[in-house]
């Protein structure tokens, strides 16, 4: 499972691209990342079981038909710290959540 944070806007700003991987990081001690803007906002996401593999990805003019349809932005870009590897081969499941 990838996980993104998505940016409102067709392109991502010269200060976004520097935010956005300045501020994420893996958890210490969990499965999961933390994104930190500022001391009063923050993310985690994290799961009780499986991996995390922090490898900070970019992607560019992803397109939005849906939105475009209804008057927005027709595609955007989207920042992903990561990405979850949650299968469970002892068919117990898992739990994940976020928290702001």
């Amino acid at each position: 499972m990838r996980t993104g944070i998505f940016i409102h806007k067709p392109n991502a700003t010269a200060a976004q691209i520097t935010i956005f991987p300045t501020n994420s990081r893996p958890l210490a001690g969990r499965i999961g990342f933390s994104f930190t803007p500022a001391i009063d906002r923050h993310f985690n996401a994290y799961a009780d079981a499986g991996f995390y593999h922090h490898q900070p990805e970019w992607s560019e003019n992803i397109p939005h038909p849906l939105e475009q349809s209804r008057g927005q932005e027709g595609s955007g870009d989207a920042y992903s710290p990561g990405w979850f590897d949650l299968a469970d081969d002892q068919g117990g499941g898992c739990i994940a959540g976020g928290l702001c």
